[in-house]
């Protein structure tokens, strides 16, 4: 990549300030005329700063001078495919901090994009079955290539990586909780790649149709830890049941899984061993959970649902798809919006007038609000286990880590999630919530079916939560039972070398 690129740039930034010394702000003028000049203080970012240092530290040791750091991936925002600063918000933010990175340790960077996700994991599992070095990270989709990879057995466990630090704010906290497998981790994700800002669950309400039906604030619920499952249910039942599909709905197709979560309960469970499992018998708690929330979401004069969704739902009125769920909502004729954070911005766009929370807590009794992060949006990156150079990985991972904290952090989430992307300073709030109580489950690499698809076991909790509960409980022993001896199948292959 060019360096000269990323020279000019320091020097210009170099120069503005010198520039805005010369002029008005700099200097006033007294009521005797006279030029009294005026000292400026230049406030440096303490975050900022410590994240400089951090850096600093571990490249004053580690030098990699003409060598060149190979990324493979589709083509997208998480690492750059520009190699000039182009006034995208994000990408420049992606293309400063590899530019910060090839500076202070020397690195050149080969990023080969793959335009067809599958692309990405059947290149790299050649790549590592044939005893290749290709690739030093690999970047991508939890499922369709973190799923792959895993199972395939090509991806290095980095639990051994010694300036690799997962208490560090830039890699989820979570990680060592519930992406390990049988105490080995093979993923990480963070703000290093993009996707972390757009996997979150979180629910919006069109404002308009708030104030029509006088919605009480729901912001203060939320602050106020009264925003419960039940209230939402009060809150959108004083909009009359829509007998005719002509009049207003209360909510907009929702997803089922997620309401475990904010329930206090998670899908996959870890023994003594950290081996991964599902619970071979359907429990009374989610069997509540299922009949409670079907019953209101699998209501059509309720619910608008995407036909078709997941698949399975064939409830729904087919004159529904995706356009038009989008256009129900910016009409003002659904209350609720059930999206992730990445949908955020769309409405935004389109000039609908909406605000953010997070999912409603199950009740009470759970005390926090749980948002979950969905495993098909998420992304991470994973090291190919033929890696030639283990610790400059290592070490590159971590730097990269940090300045994607100074970087992308402040892009994605302050000035475009946070800013562009809200109407009011509510919301804002709204979003620290959502993403402080962001939580991962992995169970979509483990939940049998087609390796490449959504899981018959996830696919049956979704559609009973969100749908239909009826076939819940007899269907369900069968499906974990087949979950069970597929996540035996998969760690069997892990344990080999």
């Amino acid at each position: 990549m060019k360096k000269r690129i990323l020279a000019l740039v320091l020097a210009l930034l170099l120069i503005v300030p010198m520039l805005a010394a010369c002029g008005d702000d700099g200097s006033k003028k007294s009521d005797g005329g006279k030029t009294e000049t005026k000292k400026t203080v230049e406030t440096v970012d303490p975050e900022i700063s410590e994240l400089d240092n951090y850096v600093d530290e571990i490249a004053a040791s580690h030098n990699y001078e003409g060598v060149t750091f190979n990324y493979i991936g589709r083509t997208d925002d998480n690492f750059p495919t520009e190699e000039e600063i182009t006034g995208s918000l994000i990408s420049d933010a992606v293309y400063s901090r590899q530019r910060e990175l090839e500076e202070k340790f020397g690195l050149d960077w080969e990023n080969i994009i793959t335009e067809d996700g599958d692309h990405t994991q059947d290149d790299v599992i050649q790549n590592v079955m044939a005893g290749q070095n290709a690739y030093d990270l690999v970047y991508g989709n939890m499922i369709t290539v973190g799923q792959r990879l895993v199972v395939g057995n090509v991806v290095m466990d980095v639990s051994d990586f010694e300036t690799l630090d997962l208490s560090k704010e830039w890699w989820v906290q979570s990680l060592d909780s519930t992406f390990r497998i049988c105490n080995k981790l093979y993923f990480l994700t963070g703000p290093i790649i993009v996707n972390y800002y757009v996997d979150t669950s979180c629910m919006l309400f069109n404002k308009q149709t708030a104030e029509n039906y006088n919605i009480p604030n729901l912001y203060e619920l939320v602050t106020n830890k009264e925003w419960t499952t039940d209230k939402m249910f009060e809150v959108a039942s004083v909009i009359p049941t829509n007998e005719t599909g002509s009049g207003a709905y209360r909510y907009m197709t929702p997803g089922g899984v997620e309401w475990m979560f904010t329930n206090g309960m998670t899908i996959l469970q870890f023994d003594e061993d950290n081996k991964p499992y599902v619970e071979h018998q359907l429990s009374v708690e989610l069997s509540a959970l299922a009949d409670k929330m079907s019953a209101v979401f699998g209501n059509d004069t309720q619910t608008v649902h995407l036909k078709y969704q997941h698949g399975v739902n064939e409830k729904a009125e087919e004159k529904y798809g995706v356009d038009d769920l989008s256009t129900l909502f910016e009409k003002g004729e659904v209350l609720f919006d059930f999206d992730s954070t990445g949908g955020i911005s769309y409405y935004r766009e389109n000039g609908v007038e909406f605000g953010i929370l997070p999912l409603p807590m199950g009740d009470s009794s759970v005390g926090e609000y749980h948002s979950y992060a969905n495993s098909w949006t998420g992304g991470a990156i994973y090291i190919p286990k033929t890696v030639k150079d283990v610790e400059m990985v290592d070490v590159v991972v971590e730097a990269m880590g940090a300045l994607s904290q100074k970087y992308i952090k402040p892009a994605y989430y302050d000035k475009l999630l946070k800013g562009r992307s809200t109407y009011d300073v509510e919301s804002r709030g709204m979003i620290d919530i959502i993403f402080s109580s962001k939580i991962y489950d992995v169970i979509d690499i483990f939940s049998g079916g087609d390796m490449n698809q959504w899981g018959d076991f996830m696919r049956l909790l979704d559609n009973s939560i969100a749908v239909d509960s009826s076939s819940l409980a007899s269907a369900y022993a069968v499906t974990a039972k087949l979950t069970n001896r597929n996540i035996d199948n998969i760690v069997k292959r892990l344990e080999k070398e």
